[in-house]
């Protein structure tokens, strides 16, 4: 397991003592002078965690962390002190100083879980901005580490090059169309339009007048005239989502378009050449629906030139902890506060779910639970109340467990789901799981869950 590069810096030469016999396996490197830590950075050295004290001799480690963001950008930073004020955090945080706040004396095996989760977070942050700079120049990111989707990006750079129609499939929340906005961008046509048409919501009588676009005067209302969709996208691409509930009276239309590549106007007897690159996306199955004549197979010849599939969330699952640092950071940004952090054991939780929406169940879930914690840490206890108060709503709990799990990991997950919606009373839950309070307290502490923490609650 890969470990953190560690800066400690505090004028106690006997804490440092201890930290470094704590951390011995860790690369740790110790500094009583504040002065001599900054000559330190400023010589080029790098590091991932910075513990810091802050009242020491000649500076403060407020103002160590304010000297160092000129010579090092990418870390993550703890503040250790017994004179905490809650003006010094407001600020400390307001200014992304530091992320923590310890208290002397410091309990070192919480430190050491604190450390680890900084680490985690910062390369899910690192492996963000590398992806972003990789699609600097596209309007889209593609959050991702996993092979399925590096494979999918890569194909997809491939179709890119050609201006042959493509057909994106995959279950609906898997980012088709970030995907398709991917795919333009990489394109000869990044320059022009990239027009979106929802096939499922074009009523029937307004289909040829949103493709296709009317003259002034072509019907009872039509005080101007309009472009088409297909107008509007001339040189570019077109994107057109949820192909698969397109009306079969529709589809005859859209070949006609297809086969011609030129539009007529309602109102107009000229036909207009247009160049469009089309991008369809689907969560059905569209093979499926001709056997059944739902759909057209002319259409589908050629849509389906080039295929791309877009993996579900649950096959990469690996994702999901650098996904879920993605939203946290973009909410953050948006909103203009302090980004927060998930738990390990809040990263192991998600890690759990087959997230039957997807990417865009995810994102709901980590904006959801943002907004609904007050601290800075999202736990474990935080995801399961939100996502416990989406399955009492929806009356489901069965999508949200990973079928891939053995009969004692649902179990434990299960037991887990029951304690947080009884509220942690042990004797309620044991009630509901129909065993004896002795048997449940068995299990919780074979899990190597806080008995005694639980009764607290209760």
């Amino acid at each position: 397991m890969e470990k953190p590069r560690i800066l400690i810096v505090d004028d106690e030469e006997s804490f440092l003592f201890s930290i470094s016999k704590w951390f011995n396996d860790y690369d740790v490197s110790t500094f009583l002078s504040p002065s001599d830590a900054l000559s330190s950075i400023m010589s080029g050295e790098q590091y991932d965690v910075i513990l810091v004290d802050y009242r020491m001799p000649g500076m403060t480690g407020k103002d160590f962390l304010v000297k160092i963001k000129d010579y090092i950008t990418s870390y993550k930073a703890i503040l250790i002190t017994a004179f905490s004020t809650s003006e010094l955090l407001e600020q400390g945080l307001n200014d992304n100083l530091f992320q923590w706040v310890f208290n002397k004396p410091v309990d070192l095996k919480s430190l050491q879980l604190i450390i680890d989760n900084a680490f985690s977070i910062l390369k899910n942050e690192r492996q963000i901005k590398f992806l972003a700079s990789s699609f600097i120049n596209t309007k889209s990111i593609c959050i991702y580490s996993c092979k399925s989707m590096e494979r999918t990006i890569s194909l997809a750079g491939k179709y890119a090059c050609s201006s042959a129609n493509i057909l994106i499939g995959g279950q609906s929340g898997t980012g088709k169309e970030i995907i398709a906005h991917y795919i333009h961008s990489m394109s000869s046509r990044s320059d022009k339009p990239f027009i979106k048409i929802n096939c499922s919501t074009i009523p029937d009588h307004l289909f040829e007048s949103e493709l296709f676009g009317y003259c002034k005067g072509a019907f009872t209302g039509a005080d101007s005239s309009k472009p088409g969709k297909f107008t509007l996208a001339d040189g570019g691409t077109i994107f057109l989502d949820e192909i698969g509930e397109m009306p079969l009276q529709q589809q005859a239309k859209l070949l006609r378009i297809i086969e011609d590549m030129e539009v007529s106007a309602l109102g107009s007897v000229k036909p207009v050449k247009v160049d469009v690159r089309i991008i369809c996306a689907t969560n059905r199955n569209l093979s499926e629906m001709v056997n059944n004549k739902e759909f057209r197979s002319d259409l589908l010849f050629r849509l389906n030139v080039l295929f791309l599939e877009i993996p579900s969330l649950k096959d990469r699952r690996e994702d999901i902890p650098l996904l879920s640092t993605y939203f946290l950071s973009e909410i953050a940004n948006r909103e203009g506060q302090i980004t927060k952090l998930l738990s390990d054991d809040a990263v192991e939780y998600l890690m759990t779910f087959d997230f039957p929406g997807n990417v865009r169940e995810l994102k709901g879930i980590i904006y959801r639970t943002y907004f609904l914690t007050e601290h800075n840490i999202i736990t474990r206890n935080d995801l399961s109340e939100v996502i416990n108060s989406l399955c009492m709503k929806n009356g489901k709990i069965d999508n949200y467990f990973d079928k891939s799990l053995t009969l004692v990991q649902l179990e434990k997950e299960y037991i887990f789901y029951q304690l947080d919606k009884n509220k942690y009373s042990i004797n309620n839950t044991a009630h509901i799981l129909g065993i004896a309070p002795t048997n449940l307290t068995r299990k919780l502490k074979s899990y190597g869950f806080s008995v005694k923490e639980t009764l607290c609650r209760n």
